[in-house]
């Protein structure tokens, strides 16, 4: 059960049959349980992953794990509860945790090194969105010396016929906790991408950061890749692990990742003002005068 979240404490409270065990897991300080807790600490985090410390009924240990986001640290935490309540050791619990390989879509790095970090994820809620921006901000504070010299570039969509509420939300994230946002098309499905992207606008025109606009994805990705920097982070959200992009009923085959990789492979970093003028169609004021 998670003691970090309130409800988990109600519930870990509220079990009583006799001989059941309570396992509590979590980071906070000790919360008023009868569960058996399994106890975590000094979450560190880079771009190679995250480590935490951890204390239990079966020993202490130190965490490391190749997954990005100080986020995942309360899943490794509940996954390490798990496997200690089956009866793994602890020893052969971390040894597992470390192995762990983030899933396709999910946090998933490309790039790195001399060239921009690229993370493909498929945060495509408001809530999603600003857990894995703050997770990348973080991380944006490590990778150069000071803050100024990196920049966080999102690059997102709104897929079509879902919930049109959610848009200027997410509009309103991006520019909050990115540097640069490039908006573009998800999976516009049977709607106009273009008046997906408006939706979207009417969030994102009430900050200050920079933002463009192309409905093309494809370039929207190359564009922000382009304009990015040794030890800039940029964020491909909404999509994930997908392997299509889908237009009025056809599901066209693309891959986040796939094009990441291509924009890394052919990009000179730092290229951008070129590169932007030929694939980013238009700043949004000239966008929405075309509407």
């Amino acid at each position: 059960v998670n003691l970090d979240d309130d409800f988990g404490v109600n519930l870990a409270g509220r079990i009583r049959r006799p001989g059941l065990k309570v396992i509590g897991y979590g980071f906070g300080g000790a919360r008023a349980t009868r569960a058996i807790r399994v106890a975590g600490g000094d979450v560190r985090t880079d771009t190679s992953g995250l480590s935490f410390s951890v204390n239990t009924p079966w020993g202490s240990a130190q965490v490391v794990s190749p997954v990005l986001g100080r986020f995942n640290a309360s899943n490794l935490l509940g996954t390490l509860a798990v496997l200690l309540a089956s009866g793994v050791t602890l020893r052969r619990a971390v040894a597992a945790l470390a192995r762990l390989k983030p899933l396709p879509g999910r946090m998933q790095r490309v790039g790195g090194g001399v060239k921009p970090l690229v993370v493909v994820d498929y945060a495509h809620t408001p809530d999603a969105l600003e857990k894995v921006l703050l997770a990348l901000r973080e991380l944006q504070h490590q990778s150069r010396v000071t803050r100024n010299e990196s920049r966080l570039i999102c690059v997102f969509g709104c897929g079509g016929d879902r919930d049109r509420g959610k848009r200027p939300q997410m509009g309103r994230i991006a520019v909050r906790l990115a540097d640069s946002v490039v908006v573009t098309s998800d999976n516009p499905r049977s709607e106009d991408p273009h008046a997906i992207i408006v939706d979207i606008l009417e969030g994102a025109r009430r900050g200050n950061r920079e933002f463009r606009v192309n409905v093309d994805r494809r370039d929207a990705i190359w564009a922000a890749i382009a304009s990015a920097q040794r030890g800039d982070i940029v964020l491909v959200a909404g999509k994930g692990h997908e392997n299509f992009q889908e237009f009025r009923g056809v599901k066209h085959p693309f891959s986040d990742v796939a094009v990441a990789r291509e924009a890394l492979a052919a990009c000179r970093p730092g290229s951008g003002d070129s590169l932007l003028k030929e694939f980013v169609g238009a700043e949004p004021d000239k966008f929405l005068a075309k509407r």
